[in-house]
């Protein structure tokens, strides 16, 4: 019995392998029209698309034209507010210092130097205001007898570098509880002993005295920190707590497999479950680093930290508190640490300067043009009342805020009820010349809606 032919071979059609059917010919033809029509779209799309993209930059050079690199704008037209800020921030940041060419040569300190650590304990949560209403969330964090216990050197031959390491302590602790090898530990270097016990590498010229006293001023408001701490144990879980997922469907024949993981792998390939995969599991109970928080102030009196953010850990816990490993600092740090004097006197409290938010710098830039406007137009006073109802305009629920009835904000709305009634942040740049040329009846209407309001 001969085997089937395929219906394409030339056998099955009647001719040889050199010759042609128009059994034959057809999807020959068709696969060549095909391919035909394959290049054809690609060959236009590319077209297209190259003279897209050469509209799309012709027409960025005729909006913007030497602006994209001179930071500059034409001398034929007066630059707008807008613009006018934005050339100023560019300005203040190329004049600013340089965070990398940050030093102390006083200490020796700069930014590749490296400093100790504290251990603090967790003691909560607050949160506070900044003075530009900003709601800050801040973890509260206590300096608890941090003291230099050990230093540590080690150097494997003459062409490493030395490495030096701090051994921290904290939270006084009984002499009655130690063994005998860590009772000498702490009596060799001179300290009471220690409930915890942590580890820093620093920099060879960073090296702390053994026993000397770390407080809350090693660090500075207004640096970053990275924080470390052993995370709430949680138990077993599964993976939808665990790890997230969505879970099965909750009907249409789903009975049985609604919390469960769904598939772990194949059967036949690879046979077996991969390393990490995510499965159900002990939850929590890990030591987790959270990285470049804010230290927003400190307590020199009780010696607090105040960070803001969330911190890794239960209320109770040890933290370990270093320096931003990842980001440059924007401060100089006392280095190797701040030794304070026998009758230095220290502020209680220390704040870091709250940085401008946008919305404040928008509006700080809305005062200048209108300052400017009103210059411009002093003499015609019709022509002035026209420029401050379009700045009143232009400010967001000004209304409101002359009441008293709206802190400012970019969102007001979102602040909280207590601080809607009260003394609002001052603008006389808007508030009085509003005044000035104010509609009395508009004036009486207001103050009849605040009565009733009372009321």
């Amino acid at each position: 019995m001969k085997p089937s032919l395929p219906l394409w071979h030339p056998a099955r059609a009647g001719v040889s392998a050199f010759g042609a059917s128009s059994f034959v010919q057809g999807p020959v033809r068709a696969a060549a029209l095909v391919c035909v029509r394959d290049a054809e779209r690609k060959r236009i799309k590319k077209k297209f698309m190259r003279g897209w993209r050469s509209s799309v930059n012709k027409l960025m050079a005729d909006l913007i034209p030497e602006l994209y690199n001179d930071f500059s704008a034409p001398p034929e037209t007066p630059p707008d507010e807008t613009f006018a800020w934005w050339v100023d921030q560019v300005e203040a940041r190329r004049t600013a210092v340089d965070p990398r060419t940050l030093s102390d040569p006083s200490t020796g300190w700069d930014q590749r130097k490296r400093r100790t650590g504290l251990v603090a304990i967790k003691v909560g949560m607050t949160s506070e205001y900044s003075e530009y209403m900003e709601w800050l969330p801040l973890t509260v964090l206590q300096v608890v007898d941090c003291q230099v216990v050990q230093v540590k050197k080690e150097r494997h031959n003459e062409y490493e570098e030395e490495k030096v390491g701090l051994q921290v302590g904290a939270v006084d602790g009984k002499w009655r509880r130690l063994a005998k090898a860590q009772r000498g530990h702490f009596f060799h270097a001179g300290v009471n002993p220690k409930k915890v016990l942590m580890e820093f590498k620093i920099s060879p010229d960073a090296v702390v005295p053994v026993g000397t006293e770390l407080r809350a001023e090693h660090f500075v408001p207004g640096q970053l920190l990275d924080l470390t701490g052993k995370t709430k144990g949680k138990g077993f879980q599964g993976v939808m707590k665990r790890w997230g997922f969505s879970g099965g469907p909750a009907s249409h024949g789903n009975s049985a497999s609604h919390r469960e993981p769904g598939s772990t792998g194949q059967h036949s390939i690879p046979s077996k479950v991969w390393k990490g995969k995510k499965m159900p599991g002990r939850m929590g109970n890990k030591y987790r680093t959270t990285k470049n928080l804010l230290l927003w102030k400190i307590d020199t009196k009780n010696n607090l930290l105040y960070v803001k953010g969330p911190v890794p850990g239960a209320p109770g816990s040890y933290i370990r508190v270093r320096d931003a490993k990842n980001k440059l600092h924007s401060l100089v740090p006392p280095y190797p640490t701040y030794m304070r004097q026998p009758e230095e006197v220290l502020p209680e409290v220390i704040t870091a300067n709250s940085p401008e938010p946008m919305w404040y710098k928008k509006m700080m830039a809305r005062q200048a043009a209108f300052a400017e406007d009103l210059s411009k137009n002093t003499d015609d006073n019709q022509t002035a009342v026209q420029v401050v109802l379009a700045h009143k305009e232009a400010f967001p629920s000004y209304d409101k805020w002359k009441k008293g009835l709206l802190p400012p904000g970019p969102n007001p709305s979102k602040h909280h009820s207590c601080l809607s009634v009260g003394e609002p942040m001052e603008f006389p740049w808007l508030a009085d010349t509003i005044a000035d040329y104010e509609d009395p009846s508009t004036a009486e209407e207001d103050q009849l809606q605040i009565h009733y309001a009372e009321s």
